[in-house]
Order: structure tokens, then sequence, then C-alpha cells
């Protein structure tokens, strides 16, 4: 009988069973090399590889993940793959995964990971199902790539898209501002101009006026500042006659409001010595505008006119105004007269002070007034118009803008033959004129500004980026915030702040109180207050703008409160002006600026008083000792910096400046120059090409500063000298 047949001739069972057992062996063993293949594989990526059960927990990864981890090798064995990523990230990781679980999809998301020192780095997770037979899911192979620089990039070219954004959002509405404001106050003019129908009483009027007032200068600050920046930036003469034209309006609304302000008592005027001939010519223009081409205009001043004392935009305003009335008493055509003379003694009304007055006249040749209607004439809201062609508060206005200059309003009018009414203004008592409106004069105006950190504060954003726009024409570095709250965290952040200038009007903390909280850790810091009302708003004793203002007199009020006002004061045509405008380094203006800042009168500074490392020109510096026997100078170096000693190849300390003209000190054969710097007590200024013996010409500026011991003579000149190599 065959081994592989039993009795009955059936198949041997033992022998079946040993093949059995073979098969399955064979299987067990090509699984394990598969297994031991599959390990090997997974070891080889360089992402972080992982297999996890139905339910998250991980049954198996590669030394990647305890590489990046610092967990022993099956450290994250048996624990869920989620305990390892960013708290931030688990709740999207995590629903991801339940969707991937319900719907059997393989999925993908990017989240961060924990690594070794506790920082998380971005990885791109990707996750798929792992099948049995029967197509059930058993298993979830995932590998996680390291994408932190994809991430980081991706992130920096979203910044520099929005920075891109942003930059050209500034640029468009710059074009734009100007148009979208003048469309807001022509609709605040049209709700003043409809409150003020319905007024009855000059009560109401000085109640509306006080409410509009804030809002409506801040309006007409960021319609001058946006022209200002406009004119500054463009030498089209066709835009700028469209600038012209605007800020001429801007001035004339402005000027409105200080007239109904002043009307209503809730202005103050400021006076000053004027022209009337420079008043007139200049409100000649927007006159002529408004009275149209049909009625001549006439002047006739005396030669022998004095000046006034007066509010110069206050009166321009009264001249329109009384120039807009002849017009309509003249609907076609007459001859417009403008007059001013001395007023006698026997001229002057008794009731006004006993001193000197001018009499400014607009006579024009139109129905004239009877007795009746000019005895009224200067009554509040009275008027002999048509509905909607007047207010009846012009000559209401003039009149109050008189009183207030401390003089009165004259009116002479007959039927059929016209109308004069006369603005008596006290005569001026100083004998030079003060220029009504300042000159920007940039090419000299330039060279004091500059070199400071100023923050600007305020609510209403178009006033905001309008004056922070004329800041930087002035060449001053500019940060903006639009509250307290927000600037006090800038100020924190700034490394250097020179100056704040901030609204008094603003939600929540008020200017004074910005000022005040900043003032606690800078007892000295200089601040600026802008309003909307009136100047009986300022805050105590502070420097105060009153909206809307122009550019030069922004500039003039932030050279005040760097300290540079009384320099600017003293500065002469061809004398320190000069000085300052050819001036190239602005450390070098910051110096000049410290030494007249510490110098008092005739006294010039202490030596130990200025200081030139905390300009960063240490360096560059020099000090001499100066003696004087009669006409005869000594003068010694006592000490040079470092990039000084270099250039010149020996230290100067010690070297008597000579009078030779073969000297080849460098620095004493311009010995001419320190001479005139002691002889006229003012500091000299150089910027030349010199050849300093080594056959190249080199450009090279030099500052040279008296300073004193004594208390009167000069006894030291600091200076400074910049070649070429020098940082400007």
């Amino acid at each position: 009988m065959s081994l592989l047949r039993d009795e009955t001739g059936a198949p041997n069972r033992f022998i079946s069973v040993i093949k059995d057992i073979g098969r399955r062996k064979a299987a067990e063993a090509a699984l394990q090399d598969s297994m031991a293949r599959f390990r090997n594989l997974v070891e080889a990526l360089p992402q972080i590889a992982f297999v996890t059960d139905t339910d998250g927990w991980v049954t198996f990864h590669n030394r990647r993940w305890s590489d990046y981890s610092g967990l022993a090798p099956d450290g994250a064995t048996g624990r869920s793959w989620l305990h390892f990523l960013h708290p931030h990230d688990a709740h999207d990781s995590a629903a991801a995964w339940d969707r991937a679980v319900r719907t059997g999809e393989p999925f993908g998301i990017e989240h961060r990971m924990r690594a070794a020192d506790g920082s998380y780095r971005w990885f791109l997770l990707r996750a798929v199902p792992l099948r049995d037979a029967t197509g059930v899911v058993t298993e979830w192979l995932a590998t996680s790539t390291d994408i932190s620089e994809i991430v980081a990039a991706r992130e920096a070219a979203a910044r520099h898209e929005a920075d891109l954004e942003m930059l050209i959002a500034e640029r468009t509405r710059a074009l734009s501002d100007a148009a979208q404001e003048l469309a807001q106050e022509i609709r605040r003019r049209e709700e003043v101009q409809a409150m003020l129908h319905q007024t009855r009483k000059l009560e109401a009027l000085g109640q509306l006026t006080g409410g509009v007032a804030h809002d409506f200068n801040n309006i007409l600050a960021a319609i001058i500042g946006s022209y200002s920046s406009i004119r500054h930036r463009t030498d089209s003469p066709a835009l700028l006659d469209v600038v012209a034209r605007g800020e001429q309006a801007a001035e004339r609304a402005s000027a409105l409001v200080r007239q109904l302000l002043s009307f209503a008592r809730k202005q103050e005027l400021t006076p000053q010595p004027l022209d009337v001939k420079a008043i007139l010519g200049e409100a000649d223009g927007m006159i002529a505008h408004s009275i149209g081409p049909k009625i001549k205009r006439v002047t006739d001043i005396a030669g022998d006119a004095w000046p006034v004392l007066a509010d110069p935009q206050q009166l321009e305003v009264a001249l329109l105004n009384l120039a807009v009335n002849a017009r309509d008493a003249m609907p076609d055509g007459g001859t417009l007269t403008f007059s001013a003379r001395n007023l006698k003694d026997g001229e002057r009304p008794n009731h006004l002070a006993i001193r000197s007055y001018v009499a400014i006249g607009v006579s024009d040749t139109g129905y004239g007034m009877p007795p009746s209607v000019a005895a009224r004439a200067v009554e509040p809201f009275f008027t002999t118009k048509k509905a909607g062609k007047g207010t009846g508060l012009g000559l209401a206005m003039v009149q109050g803008f008189a009183e207030q200059s401390g003089g009165c309003l004259l009116i002479d009018s007959q039927v059929g033959v016209g109308t004069k009414v006369e603005i008596l203004l006290p005569r001026a008592d100083q004998d030079v004129l003060l220029d009504h409106e300042a000159d920007e004069g940039p090419e000299l105006d330039l060279a004091l500004h500059g070199g400071a950190m100023v923050l600007v504060v305020e609510a209403d954003d178009p006033v905001r980026q309008a004056t922070a726009g004329m800041l930087r024409d002035l060449r001053y570095t500019v940060v903006e915030a639009r509250n307290a709250e927000v600037a006090q965290v800038l100020v924190y952040a700034l490394e250097r702040l020179d100056l704040v200038i901030t609204s008094i009007e603003m939600p929540g903390a008020d200017g004074p109180t910005l000022a005040a909280r900043l003032r606690v850790d800078r007892p000295s810091l200089p601040v600026l207050f802008m309003t909307g009302q009136s100047a009986g708003a300022a805050a105590g004793s502070e420097t105060l703008l009153i909206k809307p203002f122009s550019r030069p007199v922004l500039a003039a009020a932030v050279l005040e409160r760097l300290g540079r006002q009384t320099l600017m004061a003293q500065l002469q045509p061809g004398g320190a002006r000069s000085l300052l405008a050819r001036v190239r380094t602005v450390a070098l203006r910051e110096l000049y600026f410290a030494w007249n800042a510490l110098r008092a009168g005739d006294v010039l500074p202490a030596a130990t008083d200025l200081h030139p490392a905390e300009f960063g020109l240490q360096r560059h510096s020099f000090l001499l000792s100066v003696r004087r026997a009669g006409e005869a100078i000594d003068m010694r170096f006592l000490s040079a910096g470092d990039a000084l000693t270099v250039r010149l190849g020996r230290d100067l300390k010690g070297e008597r400046v000579g009078t030779d003209p073969e000297d080849e000190e460098v620095l004493g054969s311009l010995e001419a120059a320190y001479r005139r710097c002691v002889r006229d007590r003012q500091p000299v200024y150089q910027f030349i090409r010199f050849d300093f013996g080594d056959g190249s010409p080199t450009r090279f500026e030099r500052l040279l500063l008296p300073l004193t011991e004594s208390g009167d003579d000069i006894t030291h000149l600091l200076g400074v000298t910049l070649f070429d190599e020098a940082p400007a």
C-alpha cells in the first residue's frame, strides 16, 4: 500500500497536514520578508512616517519621528498622533481625521508638530487607508513632510502683497481725498445754511456756530493739507492752478468760520500790523471772481495811510462781504471803489477810544438804502433780499469784526446814488509791518527743518494724514496714531521722540490727558496741540494750532516747539540762515541747533556743555584752545577724533594752528576760517574740495562753533570735519 494513501485508497491525512504546515510557514516567511522590506523602505524615507489603527493610535513609526520629537524609538507607539500637534491646530486636524475615518478616503492637512526643544514646525500630513482582503480598513499609513520654509515664504509673499496693496491704496487715497473732502465740505455748508435759515435769534447762531466749528475746521484742515501736499508734488501749471483755486476757496471757508465765531464771540482774533494796500491787493482776485465782470473796480488808497491793527483773514472776509453786498445792489453793473484814509480827530465817533484810526471804505453806485433800512442794516438776520438770496448776516459780521478789533462800522447810503460802508480800525503802533501770510520760502526754511521724530495723534483720518503729509514734506520722520491709547503704545516702541502733535478733542483720552501721561517719563517732551475750536480751548500755556492751518503756520509752530524758533528769528540773509541752507549733513545741523539752544544772548555755550558724541560726530570732531593777546590769536589742538587721526596719519593733539601758507597741517591750512569764527563770535561752515597732499582732491565739510569757559571771551573752538567717506 502506498504511503500516500490509507487502507481505503484515500490520500493520507498526515501527509496533507505536513503540506499545509509547510505552505503556512512559507507564507509567514514571505510576510516577514515583506514587513522587513516595508520597514526598511519607511526608515529610508526623508519624511516622518507612521501607521495607526482605525482609532488613530500609533502602532509603528520610523526613526525620523524619534529624531525630530526627541522621543524614544517607540515613544509615540500606543498614543494618538493628534497628541503631538500644536493646540491651535489639533481641532482642524481631528475633524479631517474623523471625516477620513467615516468615508475611508485619503486625506491631507497642514499643521504644526512639536519638536524636541519645544518649538513647532509646519508639516504636510498625508494619510491613506490600508484594507484587508474584504476591503475593510484596518490601518492608516501616514507621512508628514516638513514645509516650514514653504509656509514662511508663503507668509512673506502675503505680507509683501498686503504692503503693496496698502501702498497702492495710500497713493490712490492721496489723489481722491481732496475731491471727497470738498464734497463733504459742500454738504456740511448746505446743512449749516439750512440751519441758519431757520435761526431767528443771535444766541441760536452762537450755539450753532460753536457746535459745527470743530468738525468744519477738521474738514478744512484736511483739504488745505491735501492741497499743500499736491502743490509740493507737481510741476503741472494746470494742476497748480486748480490747487490755487481750491486753496483760495478753502481759506475763504476757513475765514468765514472764524468770522462766524467772532460774531458769536467764540473766536479770538489775532491782530497784526497790516498794510491796507497789500491786503486789498491780495483780496482783489477773490473779490473780482465774486462780483463778476460787469462791475468796475477802483482803488483809492491815500499815500499817507497808516498801517492798521487787525486780524488779516477776517479783514479780507469783511471786505469780501461788503463787495458781495455792493454787487447785489448793482445788478446791471456799476463801480466799486475801495479806499483807505487816516481818520481825522473830529471824525472819530465819541464812543471810540482816544487813539488814531484808519477808515477802510467800500463804495458802490447801486440802489442805495432809505434811512429806515440803513438803520437796521447791521441787525442780525435783517435782509431786504428775496428768500434764499441772503442770510442777513453779512453786515452784522463786519460790524462784529470791527468792534472786536477796537473800531466800528459807519454806513452812508442814499437811494439812487449808492452806499459807502467804512470799517474804522485802530492804527498799528509798530513801525515795521508784519507780513500777514508767512512766506514758505522752501529753499531757505527747509534748512531749519528735518532731523526730528514727530508723533501725530488725531482721530480724524483725513486731518491726521494731511498733517503728517505736510510734516514729511518738511523732511520730518512721522509716526501716526488715531487715539491716545495707540499713541502711548507707539511712544514706548520708539527709540526717539522729539515732538508730539495732538488734537485736543479726541474720543477717549483727550490731548491734554495724553500729554500729561507721556510727560510722566519725559517731563520735557514738547507737545503741540491742535483744535477746531477757538483759541480759548488752549491747554494752559501750551502752543496751540487752530484748524485749519496752512503749511507755513504748521512749520513755524513745529520750529517753535523744537526750540528752533528763536534761532529762526535771528537768521538774516547772508548770515546763519545762509549757513544752514548750505549744511549738507543732518547731524551737523543738529549740532548747530544744540549750540544755539545753549547760547543765551551774547553769552556763548561752554565747552563742557556741547558733546559731539550725542550726534554721532565724536570720531570727526576736534577741540582747539584759543588765547588772545591783542590782535594775536594762539590756537592749539586739545583733542582730535580718530577718524581725523587716521585720515591725516598723525595725532593733532598739542599742535599749534599756524599761519604759514606752506604749513602742511591740513586743518590749519584754512586757519583764516578759525580766525573769522573767533573774531565774529559766529559759527563758520565750509563745504569745499581740497587737496590733502595725496594728489586726490577730496570733498569735505567743516563746522566751527565758538565756545567759552569765562562767560565772555572765546576760549575754545569746537570743530567737526566730514570727508567723502564720512556718513552723511
